[in-house]
């Protein structure tokens, strides 16, 4: 029931991009693809992703941890939710350390779970909590590149720095 109800939503995304797409996809020439580039950029972002990351969000929360659909739902949430809707992916991040975290299927989103403002911390939370090393290292890979990259940052908080020096 859970994957049937994921598959109405992915499939309403695919048909949505696919129309947006449709006169780029008939053009016949390149110069006709190139001219139409910024139009069908224009239908693309018009695509309604934040509601579609909120219908598989709740689907994934409300599907238990054992039915494969819930955790394919909450990565397909995060993949929609980015970047107008930081909230989300974080719900839906904490979902997944909850019930998931040893699921190979979770590497897939950790560059998005790591950027947000509580990344490094979920990413953390998933390699002590895994049984997986290759998860694990891979967990903390994203944290190290999160805090390099916001050491990077010129308004980097000293908190941000010192953990960077840390590692």
């Amino acid at each position: 029931e859970g994957q049937k109800k994921l598959s109405q939503i992915q499939a309403d995304f695919v048909r949505l991009r696919t129309e947006a797409m449709k006169e780029y996809m008939e053009a016949k020439t390149n110069e006709e693809k190139q001219a139409l580039i910024p139009k069908t950029q224009e239908k693309l972002n018009k695509i309604p992703k934040s509601e579609l990351a909120k219908r598989a969000f709740e689907l994934g929360k409300s599907l238990s941890a054992s039915d494969p659909a819930s955790i394919d739902s909450l990565v397909f949430a995060i993949n929609m939710a980015r970047p107008q809707n930081p909230e989300i992916i974080e719900a839906a991040g904490k979902i997944l350390v909850e019930d998931h975290v040893s699921n190979p299927k979770l590497s897939s989103v950790f560059s998005l779970l790591s950027s947000g403002p509580e990344g490094v911390e979920i990413m953390e939370k998933i390699a002590s909590k895994t049984t997986n090393k290759v998860i694990a290292a891979q967990a903390l890979l994203n944290a190290g590149q999160g805090l390099q990259s916001s050491a990077n940052n010129p308004g980097a908080s000293a908190t941000e720095i010192e953990k960077v020096s840390e590692i």
